[in-house]
């Protein structure tokens, strides 16, 4: 999936940005979603849906410090979670 999240970028600095804030994120992105959902298909749907979110916004993304990049990054992952848990609570 990352070769998708990479294809999106046109810059080869856009594309290093990206994957140091993703081999940063990955990880944590993906436990703060199993928290929430408490299912590992679906925090992983979660996480996938979130960096796409972040390629989306990258113009934006990409101009914050480190900081507040991984705040964005967190922030998505969990709009996105309980987003899907809202929309299946009825499952």
């Amino acid at each position: 999936m990352i070769a998708v999240y990479l294809a999106m970028l046109e810059t080869d600095v856009d594309r290093d940005k990206f994957m140091k804030l993703y081999e940063s994120y990955e990880k944590k992105l993906f436990a703060i979603a199993l928290r929430i959902l408490e299912n590992n298909e679906k925090a992983e749907d979660a996480v996938q849906q979130a960096w796409l979110r972040i390629i989306q916004h990258w113009e934006r993304v990409s101009c914050l410090e480190w900081d507040l990049a991984g705040g964005y990054a967190v922030t998505t992952v969990k709009t996105v979670s309980y987003t899907h848990l809202r929309a299946h609570e009825t499952d």
